[in-house]
């Protein structure tokens, strides 16, 4: 029997997604398939509900029209990172539109006018935009730092009543509203800006004034005059000048050349703990879905049907795009609770996280019975780790110098504290 509900609506779709077809059906599936599969956590990670992903479109419901315009936010701003890299012409860029309703509902669906609005907004957006209806600016509006557009009364089709509608400026305000005052990297601090920029100009002086004082002359350097060496091979005399000035010249007209041999071998790359070698860089193993299902059906632990792992942008510093990748291994919490896989899918350049927590099975030791289950998180990495939430439980995984992961839950049923150590799959 079907119910009804205030509830916000969030319907998005991917603008050209027609023309992307048209030129190439193969690569524009596998694209979208990769995209949603970086957006369609989030929006459990807002608590939020998918309720359909019918061709390019996404219609999501959320209790919150706080969550569902931060969430809309967010989607924009991981897709703005994800087409960095892409061919304009590749690009898939969502519009979306968020809208207040009343829907009827039953357990699989909702439906009524809300629904449409929420749609119709989003045929009003720019490629990459979002547009929100006047009830959702209502109830948002001081809430976070955000410009709006007011784009004033719009017929819609299908729609009795004109509605007002509002368009949010990205490109004016770079947000991230579910980043808090302690989640900001250290990399992009000013402050330690300010510090690297000053020992950079001290260390400068310093290695510049010592080579003005002391030019290398040891074996492995060469001294090449860079001027007067005609006239020293001609046996032709300079005018006498005084040691001060010849000093000075003397500074300013050589230049140390190390002398290289030809047959000198190149010194092999060296990388970390856990790290591989790749096109010449150090880099972190990513395992395969193979791998993470084989381990998840080795402990009978719930998993989704894809995970989306997606490489870290090389602008992520390493200690943090180090967390991407799947975690586990035997180990349970505090001993004697559930095993567990820990996958992180993305990281995006503001330092939010997005993944999966998958658990295992219950046993007689279990707080609850409930049985093997997995949820997608939105977190952020910090130099505390990486930290996100399911329910009431806190929970805090931070690397160590092995690449192996202590993770800490806090909270829960019982207020209770646990702990385990996991190993990257690879």
């Amino acid at each position: 029997m079907a119910g009804r509900r205030l509830t916000a609506i969030l319907a998005a779709d991917i603008a050209g997604y027609s023309a992307l077809m048209g030129e190439n059906d193969l690569e524009t599936v596998a694209d979208l398939k990769g995209h949603q599969s970086a957006v369609l956590p989030m929006i459990s990670g807002y608590n939020g509900r998918v309720i359909d992903t019918a061709g390019d479109g996404i219609l999501a419901e959320f209790p919150s029209v706080f969550n569902a315009v931060k969430c809309a936010v967010a989607i924009q701003e991981v897709m703005r990172e994800r087409n960095a890299s892409v061919a304009p012409d590749r690009r898939m860029q969502f519009r979306i539109g968020v809208n207040q309703g009343d829907v009827l509902f039953d357990d699989n669906r909702i439906y009524g006018d809300g629904i449409n609005i929420a749609a119709r907004l989003e045929g009003l957006c720019e490629p990459g935009g979002i547009c929100i209806s006047s009830k959702v600016y209502d109830e948002i509006k001081g809430r976070f730092e955000i410009d709006y557009e007011d784009i004033g009364d719009q017929t819609l089709r299908n729609i009795a009543s004109p509605v007002r509608v509002f368009r949010i400026n990205l490109a004016g305000t770079p947000i991230n509203p579910r980043r808090s005052p302690t989640s900001v990297r250290a990399w992009q601090d000013p402050r330690w800006l300010a510090l690297i920029l000053a020992v950079a100009i001290v260390l400068g002086s310093a290695l510049t004034w010592w080579g003005l004082r002391s030019p290398p002359h040891g074996k492995d350097s060469t001294i090449l005059p860079q001027a007067g060496l005609a006239e020293q091979h001609s046996g032709k005399q300079e005018p006498s000048k005084s040691a001060a000035a010849d000093r000075e010249e003397h500074a300013s007209a050589q230049v140390a050349v190390p002398a290289v041999s030809p047959s000198l071998p190149i010194a092999p790359l060296i990388c970390g703990p856990g790290q591989v070698e790749s096109s010449g860089k150090c880099i972190y193993p990513i395992a395969s879905e193979e791998r993470i299902r084989a381990q998840a059906a080795k402990q009978d632990i719930a998993v989704p049907a894809t995970f989306g792992i997606s490489e870290p942008d090389p602008s992520i510093p390493t200690e943090f795009a180090a967390y991407v990748g799947a975690w586990g291994g035997e180990n349970r919490w505090g001993g004697v609770g559930r095993q567990l896989i820990l996958v992180v899918s993305y990281i995006s350049s503001s330092g939010e996280a997005y993944g999966y927590y998958c658990q295992g099975p219950p046993n007689k030791n279990t707080e609850n019975q409930n049985p093997a289950a997995y949820k997608s998180f939105v977190g952020s990495i910090t130099k505390d780790g990486l930290q996100f939430d399911w329910g009431p439980s806190k929970f805090t995984f931070l690397r160590g110098k092995d690449d192996a992961m202590t993770g800490y839950v806090r909270g829960g049923p019982k207020g209770g504290v646990g702990s385990i150590k996991v190993q990257r799959l690879n």
